[in-house]
């Protein structure tokens, strides 16, 4: 019998376009006003300039800051969430209708982590594209990935392989 395919995927914070716009925009702004207030030399001008390039800063810092991890392996799907570590264990036995999708919509996404929402449990960081399954239980899961085709194959390698052993 050959093992079910393993997976992992790191997905971090600093990669979302809209963290990543928002910060961007507060950082324009706060050069802009640096130059249009450079006559007046005093210490409120350098003030945002310094702003500016701690934003900058911490745009480049979250680029190493994780905020999801997807790992599979052993017929379950483990995702082990921001800063605390959280870990959501789905068990993959009877899990079907795997399918490539759109995350959402819209452009700019914000990262979530276990959402609740419209009868489907969302995961998602950064990416245009997702997973879409139903569990077991029949609850419908989204994850976000940058490869999707790869996770796609994990996952129903797994989902095959954990009904086979029982």
């Amino acid at each position: 019998m050959t093992s079910p395919r393993s997976y992992e995927e790191f997905q971090f914070l600093g990669y979302n376009r809209f963290a990543t716009s928002r910060r961007m925009i507060v950082a324009l702004f706060c050069f802009l006003f640096y130059f249009v207030s450079e006559e007046t030399t005093d210490e409120s001008s350098n003030l945002f300039f310094y702003l500016g390039v701690i934003v900058l800063v911490i745009t480049v810092v979250a680029m190493f800051i994780p905020h999801c991890t997807t790992r599979i392996s052993d017929g379950e799907l483990q995702l082990i969430g921001p800063v605390s570590f959280r870990s959501v264990t789905i068990d993959l036995k009877g899990a079907d209708s795997f399918r490539i999708c759109n995350y959402s919509k819209f452009l700019l996404n914000r990262p979530v982590f276990n959402l609740h929402r419209k009868n489907v449990i969302r995961f998602y960081t950064f990416g245009k594209e997702a997973i879409e399954f139903t569990t077991a239980k029949g609850e419908r899961i989204r994850l976000g990935t940058q490869r999707p085709e790869a996770l796609k194959m994990a996952l129903e390698e797994n989902a095959r392989m954990k009904e086979s052993d029982d």
